[in-house]
């Protein structure tokens, strides 16, 4: 089983200084440039795409990102989210958009696109996406952090998934940013916890403007409705519980935009680091209590008993600290 989970998150639509003249680079300054932009001659061709801009806030941040083996040849595959237009004339979403795309590693640094070969094409609005072993069968499998339902993929082999979503109970209906797996009341499963942003819908829009009275996106902490972060806790039979409540999720809302997480002190379990948007970072710290959490669900006579975890959390305002940038 995979002890270690990929975290990834949203990237922020924003720019570096400078107006893109590259004849402005001075030759020293191109000799010690250590990145070049090689997507096209390699193969990948995916073009990122919010839909119709109506300044609505989803639309601030870029879809995120994976790097993994999924068809456990021994070279890291590329998983890149799409959006979506939000309000389809048609009102199905995704209908006129092109969809998440999956590019196979051929060994040699070029990819191929398959995404309808290996089934993951999600036409949500992806924000965020993290892989680990949630079935403990030694496959990578995939989890895409939507606005609205997120998507569970499970890797079947042979480079191929299969959509588990509904029958995981893995969906959810939030905003979500960003994902995680961890083990987080180490029974050896890996659990999901997933960093939400704040409560949105269409009807929920602001309007926003310049000083020039031209309409730009509003700031997150305008809508003032933060969501709740979700835990969801592997069963070990495939399905996952929702305990948010139960762990304490509840007791301290943000803007949630990146988590990292590990061991901050001797204590069994993990611990998780909020990074929050335009508002206080948060510090879930394990405490003892998550013995409850376990007793309210179904016990696995192959596990050993859980130590006791918890949650408690903290916040700090310094904003430097940060596992994902800010939306511009």
């Amino acid at each position: 089983m995979l002890r270690n989970a990929l975290l990834l998150v949203p990237l922020a639509l924003s720019g570096c200084g400078g107006d893109g003249d590259e004849s402005a680079v001075s030759p020293a300054a191109a000799a010690s440039v250590w990145l070049e932009d090689v997507a096209t001659e390699v193969g990948v061709d995916f073009v990122h795409d919010v839909g119709p801009v109506r300044h609505w806030m989803p639309e601030v941040g870029a879809g995120g990102v994976a790097l993994f083996d999924m068809d456990a040849d021994g070279d890291l595959d590329l998983y890149l989210l799409q959006g979506t237009d939000l309000a389809p004339e048609d009102g199905t979403p995704g209908s006129s958009l092109p969809t998440n795309r999956m590019y196979r590693n051929r060994g040699d640094g070029t990819f191929d696109d398959v995404t309808e070969s290996a089934g993951v094409g999600d036409g949500g609005f992806g924000y965020g996406c993290a892989v680990g072993d949630y079935d403990g069968d030694g496959k990578v499998d995939l989890y895409v952090v939507n606005v609205g339902p997120n998507v569970l993929y499970r890797n079947l082999g042979g480079g191929r998934f299969e959509d588990v979503t509904d029958a995981a109970g893995a969906a959810g209906d939030a905003w979500g940013t960003c994902a995680a797996f961890l083990d987080l009341d180490v029974d050896g499963d890996q659990d999901l916890y997933v960093s939400n942003y704040i409560h949105w819908s269409p009807d929920a829009e602001r309007v926003c403007s310049t000083t020039r009275g031209e309409p730009t996106y509003c700031s997150p902490n305008s809508y003032a409705d933060p969501a709740r972060d979700t835990f969801l806790q592997n069963r070990g039979d495939g399905t996952f519980a929702d305990a948010s409540v139960e762990i304490g999720l509840d007791r301290s809302y943000g803007n949630g935009f990146g988590v990292a997480w590990g061991r901050i002190d001797a204590r069994p379990g993990f611990d998780v680091y909020e990074a929050n948007d335009g508002m206080a970072h948060q510090l879930w710290s394990t405490a003892p209590a998550m013995r409850r959490v376990r007793a309210a669900r179904r016990p696995r006579a192959s596990r050993a008993p859980a130590s006791e975890s918890a949650w408690s959390t903290s916040t700090t305002t310094d904003s430097s600290i940060s596992t994902s940038p800010t939306a511009a």
